[in-house]
Formats: structure tokens, C-alpha cells, sequence
């Protein structure tokens, strides 16, 4: 079977699209692309119907099917999140099941779900006779090239170098990193095309991670008026303290992961660990200010702190900021 590329490259869409995976961003592109092309001649209006999760009325559903186009070859029905592939009852699966087999050469449909059941036979059967396609988490490496596509769209540039610190500190959901690139080339419209390191660490928006990732440096630096400031901005920001904890708990359970092949080259690590290869070069610089003893304590007093706010032994931002700076003082450089 061709890929959905291919078939939208070709113009040649037909029959039904299953499209799933983690990456939102190109499942959201490739549905519109054929929803684009689907409906390119006569009135939208007419040929073209979109659903959601809410209840599906199998009624409804039939009678679009089963209905001519209007002033146009094509129709297409877009099932979005319906879970028809992973949590359907057996009468859905039954209808879904008849209607694929049967579908009029002028109807289109495409699923964009984000989990499915390949033990179904309902998902066996549309791999079977139409198009089934997962996207899932880009790599690195993509999302590089990505990012530089958008860019030269606007004539500018980025060092590769720079591109990765936008994605580690803003992560790799893809629209945000395309808001990120496009707020980068409005906020460096009148200076050079090749974007400097300043513009990037001026213009980001951290995310959430990224935040938590820049409190553990002040935190291993001994940086404690940035460790309280910090603290204090996310509250602003009103994040939830546990939130953060829970964050902080994940980082240094990461950091203990990579610390077992720490003298091992980074693509070997990432094969052990099974994490991204940037991933593993963005915390071993971290990972360089700690013992494995020091991350165990680290994970010890995250899961202390978030038991005694749970129990309400005390105040949520008071806590976040002891552990901080308890984790502080059993960094080796307050020993």
C-alpha cells in the first residue's frame, strides 16, 4: 500500500485512512491535506462531514455514505478521537466493519485517532484493504530539519546547536515548536537571517519541563536565590507544586537511569536506556554533578515531600522549597 505521502502527492485518495500516533501535528496536516483535496470542487458544505467523540449516530454516518456527491467526485467523512479502533462496543465494530467493506468508490474516510487495538479484527481489516499509517514521536534528527525548513521559509537560519536547545527547552510537540519558530523570525525581523543563541534564550517559552530542567541546574550550581526565584515564578505562573515534584521526581529518576552507563558514548547509552540521543546529551551535563547516591536521596525526599503535602503535614510551596534546597545541601559541593 502507498504511503499517505505518496497518495496525496499522486492525487490519488481513495477508500479509507487510518491515521494514528502520538504526533498530533501530522496527523492533524496529512487529514487536512486530504480533506483538501477531497474537497476541492463543488460546495464543501455538501461533501464533507467531520466527527468527534461524541456518539457516533450510525443513521447519520449511513445516509452521508450512501448519498452522491454534490457537484464533485469525491466525499469524505472525518472521524476524529471516535475510538471506533480501541474502545468500540461490538455493535460499532460490526457497522464499521460493513461499511469499509463495502465503501462507494466517490466516499473517503479517514480516522486521525490517537491510540488503536491492532488485535482487532476491525483494525486487521482496514490494514488489510485501505490505508493505515502511524506517526508517531519525530525524531531528533527530523525535527531539525523541520524546525530549518521553517526558517528558510522566512530567510532565516539557526545553528543546528541552537535548534536543539529549542527543542529541549520547549519540547517536541510540534505546533509549539512552530509557534516557537514563527515568534522567533516577527521577533528577529529586522536583524540578521542567521537568529543568534541571544535571541533564542529571549524570545523561547520555556515549557513546564524545561522550567524544572534550569531549577535542578541553580539546585546542583548551589544557586539558591535562583533555586527561591525560580520557585516563586512558577508559582506566578500558578503551576501546581506537586506537579513540579512529580517532575523533579522524573528528572532525577532519568538522570539515575543514565548514570549506570555514564562513560559510555552517547548513541550507546541511548540504546540502553532507550532515549533519544539528545535527550541524553542535554542531562549529562546534569549528570556530571552527582553521585548515584546523591540522585537515590534526591528520589527519596521527592517522594517524602509529595506524601507529607498529600497528607497535609504541610504547606504545598514551603515544602517545594525545602526539598529544594535540602537536595541542594546534599549535592557534593555542600558536603
Amino acid at each position: 500500500m502507498q504511503s499517505i505521502k505518496q497518495q496525496i502527492k499522486e492525487k490519488s485518495i481513495h477508500g479509507a485512512y487510518l491515521i494514528y500516533g502520538e504526533e498530533d501535528f501530522l496527523k492533524d496536516f496529512y487529514t487536512e491535506r486530504i480533506t483538501e483535496l477531497c474537497t476541492e470542487e463543488g460546495p464543501k458544505e455538501f461533501n464533507y462531514m467531520k466527527l468527534g467523540t461524541d456518539k457516533l449516530d450510525n443513521d447519520a454516518i449511513t445516509e452521508f455514505i450512501v448519498s452522491m456527491p454534490f457537484m464533485s467526485d469525491k466525499k469524505i467523512l472525518v472521524l476524529k478521537n471516535s475510538g471506533v479502533f480501541s474502545k468500540a462496543n461490538e455493535a460499532t465494530k460490526k457497522f464499521w466493519t460493513e461499511a469499509l467493506d463495502i465503501l462507494p468508490d466517490y466516499m473517503v474516510i479517514v480516522f486521525c485517532e490517537s491510540t488503536v487495538d491492532k488485535r482487532s479484527a476491525l483494525f486487521k481489516a482496514i490494514s488489510k484493504n485501505h490505508t493505515v499509517e502511524e506517526f508517531a514521536l519525530s525524531k531528533e534528527a527530523d525535527l531539525i530539519n523541520w524546525f530549518a525548513r521553517i526558517l528558510a521559509q522566512h530567510g532565516k537560519s539557526m545553528t543546528k546547536e541552537d535548534i536543539c536547545f529549542v527543542i529541549e527547552n520547549v519540547g517536541r510537540n510540534m505546533y509549539l515548536l512552530k509557534s516557537e519558530a514563527e515568534k522567533l523570525v516577527s521577533f528577529t525581523a529586522n536583524k540578521d537571517s542567521l537568529i543568534s543563541h541571544d535571541d533564542v534564550e529571549a524570545c523561547i517559552c520555556k515549557s513546564l519541563e524545561g522550567k524544572v530542567f534550569d531549577l535542578i541546574d541553580n539546585i546542583t550550581a548551589g544557586n539558591k536565590s535562583k533555586v527561591i526565584d525560580g520557585i516563586r515564578d512558577l508559582k506566578t505562573l500558578r503551576e501546581q507544586p506537586v506537579m513540579i515534584i512529580a517532575l523533579i521526581f522524573r528528572q532525577f529518576s532519568l538522570l539515575r537511569k543514565i548514570k549506570v552507563f555514564e562513560n559510555e558514548p552517547v548513541s550507546v547509552i541511548a540504546q540502553k536506556t532507550k532515549l533519544r540521543d539528545f535527550v541524553v546529551r542535554k542531562n549529562l551535563s546534569q549528570l556530571k554533578r552527582f553521585t548515584m547516591d546523591d540522585l537515590d536521596n534526591a528520589i527519596f525526599m521527592c517522594n517524602e515531600t509529595d506524601e507529607n503535602i498529600k497528607s497535609g503535614l504541610c504547606e504545598q510551596w514551603l515544602a517545594l522549597e525545602k526539598l529544594a534546597i535540602l537536595i541542594m545541601m546534599r549535592n557534593d559541593q555542600y558536603r
